[in-house]
């Protein structure tokens, strides 16, 4: 069983936050890391990750220090793969030490039964990006991209690899209510749900107000009263609502 607490995160997109973004989250890890009895980071840790046998991705050289650090104290480190950072390999989990989950994972958490997903794809809906999804995780897909020079790769990767919110809708997210309805007894629901508009509010359209609306509030809203009877046949639990 474990022993503390346990710290959850996720979001950090390393390589696309702001450098005082990464320092602070490295701050937040060393703090977790002295008295977490596990940490489980649920996808998109890096905004773009990928394994080519000897390489890696530049730079996030204190995060996974840090990672491998308290790893070695023998604290459980849990990395889900997100839409960004599915591609982890060899090196994340022999090297730095981390436990990769490549989907949704039953888990019990400080005595608590707890579904983690991070999400993309999650559901029957957004065919089209199920069917992406379907193809470059596959193994030619994969074998294909290790030929491309890393250099080259990345730049390409980190173009495509932007969150885009109007992609994301109000049918999107009563999708993955309604997946989550269907996995049964659940003890907590960790609701990590943000995206943010262009400019300020003053030059912001009512349009897109109104979808930042839906995906971060009305979106969070679904998946929590999707939770709550499977939560309340367990005997009570917990709802955590944070924002990426």
């Amino acid at each position: 069983m474990q022993r503390g607490p346990v710290y959850l995160a996720s979001d950090a997109h390393l390589g696309a936050a702001p450098p005082s973004m990464e320092m602070a989250f490295h701050r937040w890890l060393e703090h977790a890391g002295e008295r977490a009895g596990l940490i489980f980071l649920n996808g998109d840790l890096f905004d773009f990750w990928f394994e080519w046998g000897s390489v890696v991705p530049r730079g996030h050289s204190r995060v996974l220090g840090t990672l491998a650090r308290i790893s070695d104290a023998g604290v459980p480190i849990h990395l889900m793969g997100g839409n960004h950072d599915w591609w982890g390999g060899r090196y994340l989990t022999e090297e730095i030490g981390l436990i990769l989950h490549k989907g949704p994972v039953r888990i019990s958490l400080a005595g608590h039964r707890c579904l983690i997903a991070h999400g993309d794809g999650l559901g029957g809906g957004d065919l089209g990006y199920r069917m992406l999804k379907q193809v470059l995780h596959s193994g030619v897909a994969r074998r294909a991209f290790r030929w491309v020079h890393p250099d080259i790769a990345t730049a390409i990767a980190r173009r495509v690899s932007r969150t885009d919110p109007d992609q994301m809708d109000i049918v999107e997210s009563k999708s993955r209510a309604a997946a989550l309805e269907r996995w049964g007894r659940l003890d907590i629901l960790h609701n990590n749900v943000g995206i943010g508009g262009r400019g300020s509010v003053v030059e912001m359209d009512l349009d897109e107000w109104r979808q930042i609306q839906e995906v971060n509030v009305t979106g969070m809203m679904l998946a929590s009263r999707a939770a709550i009877p499977a939560i309340a046949d367990s005997g009570g639990g917990a709802i955590v609502n944070i924002s990426s």
